[in-house]
């Protein structure tokens, strides 16, 4: 006989929850075994990976962890035909593209479309194409998507 007492093992699975996380790390594993499977690929995970961090690790970090759109600036936007927005989108390695969606005050798409990188990397820049005389009530969202297709999002209303 044991002082101890050892709990017995649960007599039920794992719930939905759980199950969901474990799928979501086989797929990054497997998303992560593909990336490093891939010598152009690996060359830029290991310049990017930082002691501690393992191309392996940053591989499924990257797979888990969505991009991340920062900023929207409306600064140059007044509503005219080729205005700017600016957007910062980060990721855990590369954003590959952005998508800007304007919508008036009653949730109306005015316009959409694709983001191109500026000059040296520093914002996604989205013209506008669609003249808006009011934009009290605009939201313009920005969608960035990485490498795995994974997605971030920010809405910004104008007053």
């Amino acid at each position: 006989s044991s002082d101890l007492d050892v709990p017995a093992p649960p007599s039920h699975g794992p719930n939905d929850a759980q199950l969901k996380i474990r799928l979501k790390f086989r797929m990054a594993s497997i998303w992560a075994k593909a990336i490093l499977a891939d010598p152009a690929k690996l060359v830029i995970y290991k310049a990017l990976a930082r002691v501690p961090m393992t191309p392996w690790m940053l591989a499924m970090t990257n797979y888990l962890r969505p991009p991340k759109v920062e900023e929207i600036d409306l600064t140059e936007y007044e509503g005219h035909i080729g205005d700017q927005i600016n957007i910062t989108a980060v990721d855990t390695t590369v954003v590959k593209s952005v998508n800007v969606t304007i919508k008036d005050a009653a949730g109306v798409v005015v316009e959409k479309g694709e983001c191109q990188p500026d000059d040296i990397g520093l914002f996604w820049v989205y013209t506008a194409t669609t003249a808006i005389a009011n934009l009290s009530g605009v939201v313009v969202s920005a969608t960035a998507k990485n490498e795995p297709k994974h997605k971030g999002s920010l809405s910004v209303t104008i007053a």
